[in-house]
């Protein structure tokens, strides 16, 4: 006999754990987390951008010491690399370790919440009115049954895999990103655009005493490009201290989210294709979405069709995103809001 859950979560990350939280504690809970305490933080450039910081704030979180790093930042410096023209906005973003603050959220979930790290979530079927989940532990696989499943599995999540099979339509990037020292970097996120590189944007953030540098790009010669841009934004003078590479998501057509399936799987946060398509930024959407479900859950009402409802909003700001991202990244218009001094969009 198996295990049975009201909800099984894959991937506890900001959404999974926040989810976890948010349900109702009468509910009996699983978190499938594939990696441990110590593993490796996830790819990314480790800000909390202001509308995350609204969510946190909503949730009445207080961040400890623990997870940020120096310096918080108080304004981002843009770039165009091909006209030189540049401008200055105040905008505040909190500097964090991501990895410290991935677990320091999951931490605040229940105690009667099971996790079940160092786990792999490998397919789910349906069995009359539960589902079975097929998971990995420590090279053994074994099953646990549900009666909803939560694909809280970031970009390249599995469960969407197996569910919708539509990852293939969606835009994708691979994000290269270094940690270097030395080269020429101010204490603030930098931004970059290059038309010749790639037509989404590059950064660079300072952490602890060395600095990080990435960008987004797309194409066979993605690592050639690399080497163009770390050359044209730090020139010769910085030495590369690691560097590590991802596939993210830019999701730019509204069937690109997705939400439920059958009343009994649903998508969360990045899963869900709910990222921003101007910024890549997601842990804004990771905890909506995943206050959205958990209201869902909570309420006894149809599920699925509660939480697409609760979704139109997250999805009405993700279609404003992508209007946002002409004027940034058409470089006519981008570069005649530099001239005209526009600070926000």
């Amino acid at each position: 006999m198996y295990r049975m859950y009201d909800v099984v979560i894959v991937g506890g990350g900001p959404s999974g754990a926040t989810l976890a939280r948010l349900i109702d504690q009468s509910k009996s809970v699983l978190i499938i987390e594939k990696t441990d305490e110590k593993s490796i933080s996830k790819l990314c450039g480790g800000l909390i951008a202001p509308d995350a910081q609204r969510m946190l704030g909503k949730f009445g979180l207080f961040l400890p010491k623990k997870v940020l790093v120096d310096p918080q930042m108080f304004y981002v410096e843009s770039y165009d690399l091909e006209t030189k023209n540049k401008q200055r906005y105040q905008r505040f973003y909190l500097n964090i370790n991501r990895k410290d603050f991935d677990n320091w959220l999951l931490k605040l979930v229940d105690r009667n919440v099971s996790i079940s790290r160092n786990t792999k979530y490998l397919s789910h079927e349906y069995s009359g009115d539960s589902i079975t989940i097929q998971i990995e532990k420590n090279g053994k696989r074994d099953f646990v049954e549900s009666k909803i499943l939560v694909g809280a599995d970031g970009s390249q999540s599995q469960v969407r895999r197996k569910t919708f099979n539509d990852f293939r339509y969606i835009t994708k990037y691979i994000s290269i990103q270094s940690e270097i020292v030395g080269g020429v970097i101010l204490p603030c996120y930098e931004v970059y655009f290059d038309r010749g590189l790639t037509d989404f944007y590059g950064w660079t953030i300072p952490k602890n005493g060395t600095n990080i540098i990435g960008i987004a790009l797309q194409g066979k010669d993605a690592r050639e490009k690399y080497e163009r841009y770390l050359k044209n934004v730090l020139g010769n003078n910085f030495q590369e201290v690691s560097r590590r590479s991802t596939v993210i998501i830019r999701p730019r057509r509204l069937n690109d989210h997705k939400t439920d399936k059958d009343n009994r799987v649903f998508l969360i946060g990045e899963a869900a294709g709910f990222i921003s398509p101007s910024s890549a930024e997601g842990l804004s959407y990771a905890f909506r979405s995943a206050e959205a479900l958990a209201a869902s859950i909570n309420s006894g009402k149809n599920t699925g069709k509660d939480y697409r409802k609760r979704s139109l909003r997250i999805k009405f700001n993700l279609f404003m995103k992508n209007i946002k991202s002409i004027f940034m990244y058409t470089k006519f218009l981008r570069n005649l809001i530099f001239k005209l001094g526009i600070r926000k969009l």
